[in-house]
């Protein structure tokens, strides 16, 4: 039976209606990807772990009928419901959903939406060098832009709601920022443990004539930064003579300007990379005097200038959010990454925040307490079993097999080997039964060497002899390697710039039992979006009224993109889970599966 790895998610709606979508992916004999919506529904009562428990149940035990020896995995967000939900392993093993954790990383560790809890952040002491100043940035807006490929200004779906009544406490937020901040050398870092300093650990106050700086300090400016950002962006787009001089002005060159959200992957590195892409039109709009402007509207903007200080900040900021960007467009592909490709990113955004070429003491603390948090939720958001399991999928893969270092490859040979000891004898006889029945199939010519083709031909001869003589002799038995060294055959094998497509789907009957391994290990996705993608046709049928087309036809959507990977079931070879249960529960003419 083909292991099957599963996402599952929980999305809330604009209506305040909840909704969980459930998906699965398996290869097939060429080891391609398939993934498959099984199911997307409405959650009517509450979203409890009792109930969200009880529905998987029964996708998996009754509609589908998935043996829990098939269940390879479920990737899920880090949501309380369905942490408690599939914690226990009925599902199969749980694994973190890595885009989650590292927006986890960038929301607390950088202080985007929260100021920093002197009682519970780590603080980290430092110590003036000199009487340098950070160095001030004053790139020309082309410099930003680089070879960036321009974009239209955002759709009205994009739009936020008016709000011309601001609340007059915002501007309290506006704070003086003409004081200079001196550079500082970091001294010694605190490790991260869930420990709390004494209520006398108060935050030191930046000022010019203490020479030092607290990280609570600096992120405490992160956030009232940002949120002096997210209030300018939402005035540009809320008062009508600034936004038409906006638009006007954008659909030169360039995108709109856009609005983050707590529970959006990477909306603040986009606004922030917006930000910086309009910095002389952002300058211009503040010390503009437009027409028509009430003195509240007008003070606004005024005391949302940024001084070149501001903007440094917001560079280094920039700086350190673009290896998660890019690290989460990695997983978030629309093949779906697999444990693999998790494992890559992790170590080479660990090797981007260790790195310390930087010239701005500001890209030196957001680093620190960035990385600081990228092994924290690692420990404590990914299991022993996912940290392994992303170590053999690493491992098995040709992608990114040679880019692991010394240390991660001992240890995922090591766990290599212990599963192979571990795979049961039944698998191991009944692989080499199909062997001796169909000699020419593990040493086929079109995937063996000449060499590995004579040598086969002889065992044939040799086991037509022991018949001639009357005596029986078990070829596989005498062909048997140890894991050791079907290990070592894989190393030097494995040394190709073949894709893990390429390699897999020439090489699997070369290495049976790491085949074994890599249809467990290598189908667990990296991240819940195949779930998460569910939900944005989910999306237009909760506001159905916006579109033409009927709910039905919404509904068909969902599985509609699917279609044609149902037919690569359709084979006599199959189990009847894929070919009967599948097709029945995602057929078009039924919709119970995908009812919302």
């Amino acid at each position: 039976m083909p292991a099957i790895a599963f996402t599952a998610d929980i999305w809330k709606s604009g209506a305040r209606k909840y909704y969980i979508s459930l998906t699965a992916h398996v290869f097939d004999d060429d080891f391609e990807v398939i993934p498959l919506v099984l199911s997307l529904r409405q959650l009517t009562g509450r979203h409890l772990a009792i109930n969200v428990e009880a529905f998987i149940k029964y996708e998996f035990n009754e509609k589908f009928q998935i043996m829990p020896n098939q269940r390879a995995g479920i990737t899920t967000g880090c949501g309380s419901e369905m942490v408690a939900t599939t914690a226990y392993g009925l599902f199969g093993p749980r694994h973190s959903c890595i885009a989650h954790v590292w927006n986890n990383v960038v929301k607390n560790g950088l202080c985007l939406w929260e100021k920093p809890n002197p009682k519970k952040f780590p603080i980290l002491q430092f110590e003036i060098n000199d009487r340098e100043s950070i160095r001030s940035l004053n790139a020309d807006e082309d410099d930003l832009l680089g070879e960036e490929v321009l974009h239209t200004v955002q759709s009205d779906e994009e739009e936020i709601e008016d709000n011309n009544e601001q609340n007059s406490s915002q501007l309290d937020q506006v704070q003086s920022t003409t004081s200079t901040i001196m550079v500082v050398k970091k001294r010694r870092i605190q490790p991260i443990y869930d420990e709390f300093l004494s209520e006398d650990d108060e935050p030191v106050i930046i000022q010019p004539e203490t020479r030092s700086i607290t990280l609570v300090g600096l992120l405490e400016r992160v956030f009232n930064l940002l949120d002096r950002c997210r209030q300018l962006i939402t005035d540009i787009r809320n008062i009508d003579v600034v936004q038409t001089y906006t638009l006007v002005e954008i659909r030169k060159k360039g995108r709109g300007f856009t609005i983050d959200m707590d529970v959006r992957w990477n909306t603040t590195y986009q606004m922030i990379d917006r930000l910086l892409e309009h910095q002389n039109l952002v300058d211009i709009i503040v010390r503009r005097k437009f027409d028509g402007l009430t003195v509240c509207q007008a003070n606004r903007l005024k005391l949302a200038a940024l001084n070149p200080d501001d903007w440094d900040v917001l560079r280094a900021l920039h700086q350190v959010l673009t290896g998660f960007d890019v690290a989460t467009t990695i997983v978030s592909a629309s093949h779906y990454p697999t444990l693999s490709d998790s494992f890559w990113a992790i170590t080479k955004l660990r090797q981007i925040l260790i790195a310390n070429t930087d010239q701005s003491r500001y890209v030196e603390f957001l680093k620190t307490t960035a990385l600081n948090y990228l092994d924290m939720y690692i420990e404590k958001h990914l299991s022993k079993g996912q940290q392994e399991g992303m170590l053999i999928a690493a491992f098995l893969d040709p992608e990114t097999h040679n880019d692991m270092s010394q240390d991660d490859f001992s240890k995922a040979m090591e766990i290599v080997k212990q599963k192979l000891e571990q795979i049961s004898t039944t698998t191991s006889s009944s692989t080499t039964t199909t062997t001796t029945t169909t000699t020419t199939s593990l040493f086929s010519p079109l995937s063996l060497p000449t060499s590995q083709i004579t040598f086969s031909k002889k065992d044939a001869a040799k086991q037509r002899m022991n018949q001639l003589a009357g005596i029986g002799m078990n070829l596989s038995n005498d062909r048997s390697i140890t894991a050791a060294v079907e290990i070592s055959l894989f190393t030097n094998a494995i040394k190709t710039n073949q894709s893990f497509k390429e390699f897999w789907s020439t090489q699997n009957q070369s290495f049976p039992r790491l085949v074994t391994l890599v249809r467990r290990y290598s189908i667990v996705p990296a991240t819940s979006v195949a779930s998460e993608s569910a939900f944005s046709v989910c999306g237009f049928i909760a506001r159905k009224q916006r579109s033409s087309l009927s709910s039905r036809m919404l509904r068909q959507l969902l599985v509609l993109k699917y279609r044609k990977n149902l037919l690569k079931f359709k084979r006599q070879d199959q189990p009847s889970l894929l070919q009967d249960r599948l097709t029945q529960s995602l057929s078009l003419g039924i919709t119970g599966s995908t009812a919302v």
